[in-house]
């Protein structure tokens, strides 16, 4: 199992009028090669197999932020655009593009009481194991297989929070929408012969919502 990386970041930062700019530029190159040997037994005879599995991904990614103050109000809002191209084993490959905004709102009501909005979109790219295309069976009858034309699944997040101190201890409730699309969830399937194959496709849509709590308290 090798792999090997190649990253290039540049960011740029200035303040116009009270307004901060935050612009930058990042390119990805990884790349993953790995043998897979698989060994077996068919009437008392043993066999092996080696495969190989190599995945090349490369990634380009540009993004602007702005940061501000309008009296007691601090905001932020921001645009991040990305474009990934995959391929496998020089066989299977897929691209896809992404614009991922994100925008918050703090309005203190004293040093003590603050409230926050929050928006962002984000990306959660398939995992290599995800997109391995190699057949692991833990039994005879059960076999796990990679899909190698996985897409990314992306969630839009709301979050309204509220945060007090008092004296040395801190709490913050807050309520929470996510709403995520193109989930990768797994998909089983019963062949004929009995055999169960799973294998993982872009057919999820999760919805979730409710109230989490953080806080910290010195005793």
């Amino acid at each position: 199992n090798m792999r090997r990386n190649g990253e290039l970041k540049l960011d740029f930062v200035y303040t116009i009028k009270g307004i901060k700019n935050e612009a930058g530029i990042r390119t990805l190159a990884s790349l993953m090669e790995n043998d897979f040997t698989k060994r077996y037994t068919v009437e008392e005879v043993e066999n092996t197999n080696v495969e190989e599995f190599e995945y090349f991904e490369s990634r380009q990614t540009a993004y602007y932020n702005l940061s501000g103050k309008i009296k007691k109000l601090n905001w932020q809002a921001g645009l991040r655009a990305e474009y990934s191209w995959l391929d496998i084993n020089s066989v299977s490959n897929s691209d896809y593009a992404v614009l991922l905004p994100q925008v918050s709102l703090n309005h203190p009501f004293s040093k003590e009481q603050s409230v926050k909005f929050s928006y962002r979109k984000q990306i959660f790219r398939p995992s290599v194991n995800s997109l391995n295309p190699f057949e692991t069976w833990t039994d005879s009858l059960h076999v796990r297989i990679g899909n190698p034309n996985l897409d990314a699944a992306i969630e839009n997040r709301f979050e309204l929070t509220y945060s007090r101190n008092f004296k040395a201890n801190f709490i913050s409730p807050k309520l929470y929408f996510r709403y995520t699309d193109n989930g990768i969830q797994d998909n089983t399937i019963v062949t004929d012969k009995g055999v169960t194959m799973i294998t993982q496709d872009n057919v999820g849509k999760n919805m979730e919502y409710g109230v989490g709590i953080n806080g910290a308290f010195q005793i």
